[in-house]
């Protein structure tokens, strides 16, 4: 999702307002939850909170694992004082080890090189016209900067660090997608589309660009395209891709009212439309074994099997914005927050058929 999506989301509403609006949402989430399961059918399980994280900041705005699970790093609403930090706490303990001083950070894959990318400019309406912009790469484990890429556009509309970390693509507001080569810093290709979102698979060879109308798939050193999924939904919102590469979830939302649309990458064929209900925003995550999704909403969190689309754990919380990431370790992490709480907190959870494992240790 775009910054400037993420800022619309994210501008506090009167808290009556507030309160009214997540009472209906909730009502609508147990509604549907009930609707699915049945008047007679057997009671979806909870997901299972093994770990409580509070973040000390109000709001956050991005929320991923870093540095082999060990860790899970939470950017801060930058909006509430004109910058932020991206806080890095300590899976088992809770306790924060790191904090960095900036608005925007891209998280990435924590089995490959566990980098991310952070940008250090000025709220772009600070920012003149052509003006250089500045990317650092990052390798989490070590914290430092391994490699820096500047720009000159009107601003940056979104960003992604490919799952290798050796290529950055950054969209524009001029309709044109552009790709980077970390270590050199050199351009690699222009692709002219407008993206409202873009995405790598695992080989970070191609990107697919979810724009209106269609999810179009690039090659990232040539920027030729390689295929078209024609989509007749006209509100796109996220796109993601599984682990393996092989399936595309995308994310459409109109007057509250989100669905995801889960879409086979090799041919092209639509699997299936899941129903994220009522919210101000919706988040996903793939399983590590790629068959199941989780789906993160402003008043519910739900686990969906991706052959059947059937719902197989939830949990009923608040979220504001709605963020939800899986560990390969089979971890699921979600922030709670609301206008009542003072700061956010996240949560980390498995399964209800991870009972198995043995919980991460609580201090």
């Amino acid at each position: 999702m775009s910054n400037n999506d993420r800022e619309k989301t994210m501008i506090r509403k009167p808290a009556v307002t507030t309160a009214l609006l997540c009472l209906a949402m909730l009502a609508c989430a147990q509604s549907a939850s009930a609707e699915e399961r049945g008047s007679t059918g057997p009671a979806v399980p909870e997901i299972k909170a093994i770990k409580e994280i509070d973040t000390g900041v109000p709001r956050v705005w991005q929320l991923g694992f870093v540095d082999s699970r060990k860790a899970i790093a939470v950017t801060e609403t930058w909006i509430l004082r004109g910058s932020g930090e991206t806080l890095f706490f300590d899976v088992a303990s809770g306790k924060k080890v790191l904090s960095l001083a900036s608005p925007t950070v891209a998280l990435e894959d924590e089995d490959l090189r566990h980098l991310f990318v952070e940008r250090w400019a000025q709220h772009p309406s600070l920012v003149r016209e052509r003006s250089p912009r500045e990317f650092s790469v990052w390798r989490a484990g070590q914290y430092k900067p391994v490699g820096h890429i500047a720009l000159s556009s009107k601003w940056a509309w979104i960003w992604q660090l490919s799952p290798d970390a050796s290529v950055l693509g950054v969209a524009d507001t001029d309709a044109t997608l552009r790709f980077y080569d970390v270590a050199t810093g050199k351009k690699l290709s222009d692709c002219k589309t407008r993206a409202w979102d873009f995405e790598f698979p695992i080989d970070g060879k191609r990107a697919a660009v979810h724009g209106a109308g269609a999810i179009r798939v690039f090659d990232v050193s040539t920027g030729a395209e390689l295929s078209v999924l024609k989509d007749s939904l006209e509100t796109p919102a996220f796109i993601r891709y599984s682990r393996n590469g092989r399936i595309i979830a995308a994310g459409y939302g109109k007057e509250h009212r989100w669905k995801v649309r889960i879409w086979d990458a090799a041919s092209g064929e639509k699997l299936r439309d899941v129903d994220a209900g009522l919210s101000n925003e919706v988040s996903v995550a793939f399983s590590p074994g790629n068959d199941h999704l989780a789906i993160a909403s402003t008043m519910a969190l739900k686990l969906i099997e991706i052959a059947s689309g059937r719902e197989v754990a939830h949990t009923t919380t608040r979220m504001n914005p709605a963020l939800v990431d899986w560990s390969k370790d089979n971890r699921i992490a979600w922030v709670v927050s609301d206008d009542t709480m003072r700061t956010a907190k996240v949560i980390v959870g498995v399964p209800p058929d991870d009972g198995n494992r043995a919980p991460i240790k609580k201090r």
